[in-house]
C-alpha cells in the first residue's frame, strides 16, 4: 500500500481538494477494494469524515449502484469511485452533481496508474484542457480521419466543451482520475461516416468498421469483436447506438495500456463514445456509455467558417 500513497494523496488532497470536516464517500467493489482502502486512509489522515462502501461489480459501464448508495452520494460533500466499471454516466452521479456533490470516478483504475498518470502536474493539464475545451465550445463541426480508415463528421453547434482537468474543488465538479481530457456531447441526430474501432482497449481485439448515419450506428462489421460489440449494445437498448461524445486526451504521463481509463487521456489521441451523455450537456439517456480511442488521428474543427487543425496525424498542435 505504501507504493500507492503518493497517488492517493494527490487524488484526495490536490485533485479533490478535501477539506477538514468534509464528508467523503468511497465507493468500490471487490476488484478495486485495496485502492479504495488507500484512498479512505488518506481521507481520514486529512481529517475528512470518511464513509466506505463496497458494491457489487456492475454488469456494464453505466450500471446504476444500489439505491441506498445513490442516496448517500447526494448527501456527501465528495465521492471517489474506484470501481471495475464506470459510474460516471449514471443517474446516480447526475443526481449527486445536482445536489452539489463533487464526484470523481476511477473506472478500471490500476495500481500502476497510482504511480504513473495519477501523479502528473494537474496544473499543466488544466491549462491545456481549458484551451481545448474552449475550441470545442466554439466549434460547429468536427471531422476525424485516421490511418486505420476512420472518416467521420460530427456536429457540435450549441454544445459546450467540458473539462476533465483533475481539479475538482467546486460543488458539482465531476471527472475521472487519472484525469486529462476535453470533451463534448455532439448533436445526437447528426453525424455521418465510418469509424474504425481499433484494438486498443475496451472489448475490441481486431479492427472493426462501424458505419454511422444521422448520429446513430447503422452497421457493425461482423468481426469477432464486431459481433461482441453489437450484442453488448443491443443488450443495453437502442439508445446505446447513438453518438455521445468526442474527447481529446491531455495527460502527458498517460500511455496506451489497453485500459480505457488511461488510454482516453493520452495526448495525441482522441476518442468517440456512444450511449448516455446527459451528464455533460447531451440529450441521450442510455443504459451504458462506451468509448473507443482513435490513434494517430487528424482532428479538424470548423470555427466561424474557418478550419482549425487540433490533431495532425497523431500530433497535438498548440491550441
Amino acid at each position: 500500500m505504501l507504493n500507492l500513497m503518493r497517488g492517493a494523496y494527490i487524488a484526495v488532497k490536490e485533485c479533490l481538494g478535501l477539506r477538514e470536516g468534509e464528508e467523503l464517500l468511497i465507493i468500490t467493489d471487490m476488484n478495486k477494494y485495496r485502492m479504495g482502502k488507500v484512498l479512505a486512509l488518506i481521507g481520514a489522515a486529512l481529517n475528512g469524515i470518511v464513509s466506505f462502501v463496497e458494491i457489487p461489480v456492475g454488469e456494464r459501464p453505466g450500471s446504476e449502484p444500489p439505491k441506498a448508495v445513490a442516496e448517500a452520494m447526494k448527501a456527501a460533500d465528495a465521492v471517489l469511485i474506484p470501481t471495475t466499471h464506470s459510474m460516471t454516466h449514471t443517474q446516480a452521479t447526475g443526481n449527486a452533481l445536482k445536489a452539489g456533490t463533487r464526484v470523481v470516478t476511477m473506472p478500471g483504475v490500476t495500481e500502476e496508474m497510482f504511480k504513473g498518470p495519477l501523479t502528473c502536474d494537474y496544473k499543466e493539464v488544466e491549462v491545456l484542457t481549458r484551451k481545448l475545451g474552449d475550441l470545442l465550445t466554439k466549434a460547429n463541426k468536427a471531422s476525424i480521419t485516421s490511418p486505420s480508415g476512420t472518416n467521420l463528421t460530427i456536429y457540435l453547434e450549441d454544445r459546450e466543451g467540458w473539462l476533465d482537468t483533475g481539479i475538482f474543488h467546486k460543488p458539482g465538479d465531476v471527472g475521472n482520475l487519472p484525469a486529462g481530457e476535453a470533451f463534448i456531447a455532439p448533436e445526437e441526430d447528426k453525424g455521418d461516416g465510418t469509424l474504425i474501432i481499433e484494438p486498443v482497449s475496451t472489448m475490441v481485439e481486431d479492427y472493426t468498421k462501424v458505419v454511422l448515419e444521422h448520429g446513430r450506428i447503422i452497421e457493425i462489421e461482423e468481426t469477432l469483436s464486431g459481433k461482441r460489440l453489437k450484442n453488448f449494445l443491443e443488450a443495453a437498448g437502442e439508445n446505446a447506438f447513438i453518438i455521445a461524445e468526442l474527447g481529446i486526451g491531455t495527460n502527458p504521463k498517460a500511455k496506451i495500456t489497453g485500459n480505457l481509463l488511461e488510454d482516453e487521456k493520452v495526448i495525441d489521441t482522441c476518442h468517440i463514445a456512444f450511449g448516455h451523455n446527459l451528464n455533460f450537456g447531451g440529450k441521450n439517456k442510455a443504459n451504458t456509455h462506451i468509448d473507443f480511442v482513435i490513434t494517430d488521428p487528424t482532428l479538424k474543427l470548423e470555427i466561424e467558417e474557418k478550419e482549425v487543425t487540433v490533431l495532425d496525424k497523431g500530433k497535438l498542435l498548440p491550441p
